[in-house]
């Protein structure tokens, strides 16, 4: 079973063969810096693949613009990125994946369902809608290219959804 530990929340456990350690992948230390990549890609129900980034913080559009408009773009660089790793791994242009789990090598892509998770430890409620909208927004012609999602959740929903079992 994997677990791990990113922003204070404890992840999974999941099936292994259901996970891909992106961030700690040997491509990623490959390709170099300037890449941004979530924290893992996981294989969740049968046909649906979650990029999955934790914060353990996130800034406030009113307190501080050019720090919040930063964090989006940090964000959306690191899903786009991802995706775009996962899927040149997928089509073997590196020859190495490494790590990255049996269902997740096997999923049809004319099928899977992709989803863009947020996860930020202890923010409210209220704060997740702006912060889902404005990823839609600096997302939106790749959300409409790949037919995906974006989803952010805080600590306590993120638990409801079975991501993670609890906090440190």
């Amino acid at each position: 079973m994997y677990t791990t530990i990113e922003s204070k929340m404890v992840f999974g456990p999941f099936e292994e063969a259901d996970v891909f350690e992106i961030e700690k992948s040997n491509v990623n230390q490959m390709i170099g810096e300037h890449i941004r990549t979530v924290e893992f890609v996981m294989c969740r129900e049968e046909n649906q693949i979650l990029f999955i980034e934790a914060k353990s913080s996130s800034p406030q559009e009113r307190t501080s613009k050019e720090r919040y408009d930063e964090f989006i773009t940090e964000i959306v660089e690191k899903f786009v990125q991802s995706f775009e790793i996962y899927h040149t791994l997928r089509y073997n242009r590196y020859h190495i994946n490494k790590g990255m789990g049996e269902h997740l090598k096997q999923q049809e892509w004319d099928k899977v369902e992709i989803k863009f998770v947020l996860v930020i430890h202890g923010h409210e409620k209220e704060w997740l809608a702006p912060l889902r909208e404005a990823l839609i927004k600096n997302m939106s012609a790749y959300l409409k290219i790949w037919k995906s999602a974006v989803v952010v959740l805080n600590d306590e929903m993120a638990k409801r959804y079975n991501l993670i079992s609890g906090t440190v």
